[in-house]
């Protein structure tokens, strides 16, 4: 028996709806993982003013206590490996100092806005997230390359967004450095 044409058609229409499902559910998969940043744990809640003031102390205090040498004007900071360190994005600016962290070692990074929806991108790292007024995101991540990194915004924030850059300094890991043999004089 030969089944009718439009039986025939409308299993192939049963089949292209099923594949654009199908296709439908793995693209909003990926979406979801680049905004989350893959890899990495992602936490957000809201921020109250009372701990947006104990975050802006925060970050002082991080800057006085890891300050260990200064690039022109601007203070390179340290925390220790399995530190909190802060990032305020606010009026096209990620603060005034680079954060110098060391490969493979975990660290928490906690993100708030202070005037506008921000998105921090360090697209060598893999670490994206969304930052909007009135909420604080938490990143649990250990960074995986070393080098020079920068922190760039990836939502418009105004008529300054394009010198919203920042600096992130991973150091090499001890482990993943080669030490060359000592020369025999």
């Amino acid at each position: 028996m030969e089944e009718m044409p439009e039986k025939r058609e409308l299993n192939f229409v049963a089949i292209f709806i099923a594949l654009l499902l199908a296709g439908a559910a793995i693209g909003a998969m990926v979406w979801k993982s680049i905004d989350s940043s893959p890899g990495y744990e992602v936490t957000k809640k809201k921020i109250s003013p009372v701990e947006l003031i104990d975050f802006r102390r925060n970050i002082e205090q991080m800057v006085l206590s890891h300050t260990v040498r200064h690039e022109g004007k601007t203070p390179i900071v340290h925390p220790p490996a399995g530190s909190d360190i802060y990032l305020l994005a606010r009026h096209h600016d990620w603060g005034k100092y680079i954060l110098e962290l060391e490969q493979g070692k975990p660290y928490r990074l906690h993100l708030t806005s202070l005037d506008v929806r921000h998105s921090l991108v360090v697209h060598k790292l893999n670490l994206m997230n969304r930052i909007a007024v009135g909420e604080l995101i938490t990143v649990k991540f250990s960074p995986a390359k070393a080098g020079r990194f920068e922190l760039r915004c990836g939502d418009y924030c105004g008529p300054q967004h394009h010198n919203m850059i920042g600096t992130i300094i991973v150091l090499a890991s001890h482990a993943s450095v080669l030490e060359k043999p000592e020369s025999s004089q």
